[in-house]
């Protein structure tokens, strides 16, 4: 019980000082915090502190991110980001469809901070429309990742088929449902009451083959990392400099503008709040508090379905990383519930509503940074959002089960 108010005051005292501070900052304090709260040793504090600056993976997400925000830089320097999203309206003819297209599309790569990918893109569409910065953010953020219940190009449905031995085939058939519902829902949360009076409005039809084409080749560096990285396995910081360059030659732009690209892509703040990120899920994971919280629940007997529910939503919470929520989760709940498609398709609706409201996941943090959309505020639209998408997980477990 200690162990879960513990983590409760942590993560309420970081979205307090993030009002205020750098997240970074706040989640540095909220890791001093939780380390003396569970006695975490200093040689374990200092080490995941070390780790952060060390570590390969560490050091290729810091990578990573840098390098799409350099890559969105470019695109917005060579004009491509105003002519993609020009010709995407005559295309699509509905600005609600374009808001959805765009971020989606980036949302077929799974990789760390995609929604700073396609936030520029959505930033345009919206241009002109009184719309919130937090109704915003939302939609960018979520329908980048519409598509992680389903697509078998992200770890955690691979990794969910592979602990439980159900076919991977399977898992995605019933968790198409819960990529329906979170599209709906999405697309009620943007674009209902209060959104603007001209966001749902429908625009004349201006699209030709010509309209087409030239979308795709605006598009094409975004659509050659998903190419790469996701089919051919190119590792992603090697696809993501092949990307810069192709945007840079498709704009006729030279070194110059590319290295201009790249001083105003390195950002100060993004690499505070990156290494506040990582050094927080060290110490979460160090302190061991997760484990604590998953026996106590266990040993006094809440009931399956909540302690289900519980396990993967917190696990997602804490890390806001779905593998993370699959590894942490399922060896421990399948001990208590069959494995069967069903019951993964309301711990999966479940652990990943944990993953999409945490305030430690990078596509919300650089999708509220781009916007400027406060975290507070955003969980009016995320909280209903999950909450839907939890219920048609809970009600296939029923069904399907």
């Amino acid at each position: 019980m200690v162990s879960l108010i513990s983590l409760l005051g942590v993560f309420v005292l970081v979205l307090l000082l993030s009002k205020r501070w750098n997240l970074g900052y706040a989640l540095f304090a909220g890791s001093v915090v939780l380390a003396v709260f569970t006695r975490t040793g200093g040689y374990e504090f200092l080490r995941s502190l070390y780790r952060v600056f060390v570590e390969r993976d560490s050091l290729g997400l810091i990578a990573n991110i840098m390098l799409i925000l350099v890559l969105s830089e470019a695109l917005k320097a060579g004009g491509q980001l105003d002519r993609l999203v020009s010709e995407s309206k005559k295309i699509f003819h509905d600005l609600r469809l374009t808001v959805f297209v765009l971020p989606a599309l980036v949302g077929f790569l799974p990789m760390p901070g995609g929604a700073h990918f396609s936030a520029p893109m959505v930033d345009s569409v919206f241009k002109d429309i009184p719309i919130s910065r937090e109704r915003k953010s939302f939609a960018n953020y979520w329908f980048r990742h519409v598509w992680e219940y389903v697509m078998p190009i992200y770890p955690g449905i691979v990794a969910t088929a592979a602990l439980t031995g159900i076919e991977l085939s399977h898992l995605i058939r019933v968790n198409v449902f819960l990529s329906f519902a979170a599209i709906s829902v999405g697309l009620v949360m943007t674009f209902g009451r209060g959104a603007g009076a001209r966001s749902g409005e429908k625009q004349p039809y201006g699209g030709s083959v010509k309209s087409v084409l030239v979308f795709i080749r605006e598009l094409s560096p975004v659509l050659g990392v998903v190419a790469m990285a996701g089919i051919f396995g190119v590792d992603l910081n090697l696809a993501l400099l092949v990307g810069i360059a192709a945007a840079l030659l498709l704009a006729g732009k030279g070194f110059a503008s590319g290295v201009k690209s790249f001083k105003a892509g390195l950002k100060i703040d993004v690499l505070i709040m990156l290494l506040g990120i990582l050094f927080f899920r060290n110490i979460i994971s160090v302190s061991g508090v997760v484990d604590d919280i998953a026996l106590f629940m266990h040993e006094h007997d809440i009931g399956v379905i909540p302690v289900v529910f519980g396990l993967s939503i917190l696990s997602g919470f804490v890390t806001g990383i779905t593998i993370a929520f699959v590894g942490i989760t399922l060896p421990i709940v399948l001990s208590m519930i069959d494995a069967t498609p069903a019951s993964m398709m309301f711990i999966f609706a479940s652990g990943f509503a944990g993953v999409l409201l945490s305030p430690v996941h990078l596509c919300l943090v650089l999708s509220n940074r781009y916007f400027g959309a406060g975290l507070l505020r955003m969980y009016l639209y995320l909280i209903p959002s999950v909450i839907i998408v939890i219920l048609t997980g809970a009600a296939g477990y029923f069904f399907f089960g």
